[in-house]
């Protein structure tokens, strides 16, 4: 028993002096009662950040220990203690490796997923809530890098998992946002829409087709797309309108109403399309049974082709927007009455 505390308490003494678990080989004698006590206080000290229940526990019995000591054999009563000790050590390291083994594994699992969500929220379509949520996640990112430099791979875990719910969350919302592009339904109906609207090019005069997923406003003449411009829409432009305020670009056959130029608009010029048609009222009747649609808010309207455009993103309230010269443009080819179909995705898309 003599030899083998000496043992353990060379074991303890190297650990909390050294930061290592170390076997004292060469001891042969009992560590004086004063190096014993500062060994398991210096163990229990290692033990305060990650394990504080043991370490309060190894302290605890470092004090009975030291009554026990005073009324007999002190070996007898520190062997317990000092493989006590030990063992906290040897778990403390198990414990930190099975840390570190987790952080390499995650840290960068949340890089790419960050690196994807900064993808998806550069491209137009999400709101600034899911910009925001990208945000947090990097922040959340350096703060766990920052944690597991400084040894606190418990902190820096959280963190991380923190980062990674994050990048979810943004990811949750493209999904959603894009799903109904995989619609076949959906994609039939705007194959038709498109379809139709064309070929009226062929026995009347040109026509508009509205890409959404696209970002695009093609002319078409005779059947053939003659132009093409680059389109801003709505703030939530990819989503259906169902009612005023949603800021989403509605989706449908048009016709123009209204050639407005100069003073008549904001915009520099614009193309008044006769949003609400029959199908969005009925749609929109549908929604607010269903209890989709907020307050007193009526269907919506003044949905317009108009300038200022090439912002580089989403912003209008509902509306195509393109840049002044492509306005310029487009009014070579439209008049009161051009067709105007808006749809999710052409079916080539």
């Amino acid at each position: 028993m003599r030899h083998a505390w000496a043992w353990t308490a060379g074991a303890v003494v190297a650990a909390a002096s050294a930061g290592m678990l170390l076997a004292a080989r060469d001891l042969r004698e009992p560590l004086p009662y004063q190096a014993t006590r500062a060994a398991v206080e210096r163990a229990a000290r290692r033990l305060d950040a990650d394990s504080p229940e043991a370490a309060r526990r190894l302290r605890v019995l470092a004090g009975e220990a030291e009554t026990m000591a005073g009324r007999g054999d002190g070996a007898a009563a520190w062997a317990p203690v000092l493989n006590a000790a030990r063992e906290a050590l040897l778990g403390q390291r198990r414990r930190r490796l099975d840390l570190d083994g987790e952080w390499r594994q995650l840290e960068p699992r949340v890089t790419a997923a960050l690196a994807q969500a900064w993808r998806q929220t550069a491209a137009p379509g999400l709101e600034r809530r899911e910009a925001r949520w990208a945000q947090q996640a990097s922040n959340e990112l350096e703060r766990a890098r920052a944690l597991a430099a400084g040894g606190e791979l418990g902190g820096a875990l959280e963190a991380a998992r923190q980062a990674l719910e994050r990048t979810r969350r943004v990811d949750a919302a493209w999904q959603a946002l894009h799903a109904r592009f995989e619609q076949p339904e959906l994609r039939r109906r705007w194959r038709a829409w498109s379809e139709e609207t064309i070929a009226s090019t062929r026995r009347g005069p040109p026509a508009l087709v509205v890409d959404k997923l696209a970002r695009r406003l093609d002319v078409y003449r005779d059947g053939r797309r003659v132009a093409s411009f680059a389109a801003e829409l709505g703030s939530r432009g990819l989503a259906q309108k169902l009612h005023a305020g949603d800021k989403a670009t509605p989706e449908g056959t048009y016709r123009v109403t209204e050639v407005r130029t100069g003073g008549q608009t904001r915009y520099y010029k614009a193309l008044m399309l006769d949003y609400p048609n029959r199908e969005d009222l009925a749609r929109y009747r549908e929604a607010r049974r269903r209890g989709q649609v907020p307050g007193n808010a009526g269907a919506g309207s003044l949905i317009e082709i108009h300038g200022h455009g090439g912002q580089g993103r989403d912003w209008t309230d509902g509306c195509v927007a393109l840049t002044d010269a492509d306005m310029d443009a487009l009014f070579r080819h439209v008049r009161v009455g051009t067709r105007v179909a808006i749809v999710g995705a052409l079916p080539d898309a």
